[in-house]
């Protein structure tokens, strides 16, 4: 698994570096490889998706010749603060629609994380954060769909987590 996590890792910050910057709107871009590493840790994976986060870190900083830190370090927060939430039984593999205020945390800590790291701070970042949370979260929330549908199809005899038990 861990080599075609390499790879997709590589496509990833192609695609991120290339094409995704080109699709912006309102300055907002599709955080492609903090959202991989979510849909991995939504199913349960933290150290594919530590090792994913580290090879697109990695490879980020090669592609776009900024620094190492200003990648990884946004990403790690995420990672703490949502292996901590699983770890507290706040989140063991969301729906749909509970991934959805994840999608936008997520990508908002990580957004504000890496303004802190550039040092950069006005009214059109905070824009820039909300543009990359909404597009993000949409598209996100659009590939969780698609990565449950085919779990279930791929399991069938796995029956899907309730949030509330109707008995």
């Amino acid at each position: 698994m861990y080599p075609f996590l390499f790879f997709l890792a590589i496509f990833s910050t192609l695609l991120q570096t290339t094409l995704l910057p080109s699709l912006s709107i309102y300055g907002g871009v599709f955080e492609l490889s903090l959202i991989l590493a979510l849909l991995l840790i939504f199913g349960g994976n933290f150290r594919q998706a530590a090792f994913f986060s580290l090879a697109s870190a990695l490879f980020l900083a090669l592609f776009s010749g900024e620094s190492f830190g200003i990648f990884l370090l946004p990403i790690i927060v995420v990672l703490a603060c949502l292996y901590l939430f699983h770890y507290r039984r706040i989140i063991t593999g969301p729906s749909i629609y509970l991934s959805i205020p994840f999608f936008f945390f997520a990508v908002a800590v990580a957004e504000i994380v890496e303004m802190l790291l550039a040092k950069q701070s006005s009214l059109s970042s905070l824009r820039q954060i909300v543009a990359s949370g909404v597009i993000s979260t949409v598209l996100g929330s659009i590939l969780y769909y698609f990565q449950r549908k085919i779990q279930r199809y791929l399991n069938p005899q796995v029956e899907p987590i309730r949030a509330i038990n109707r008995s």
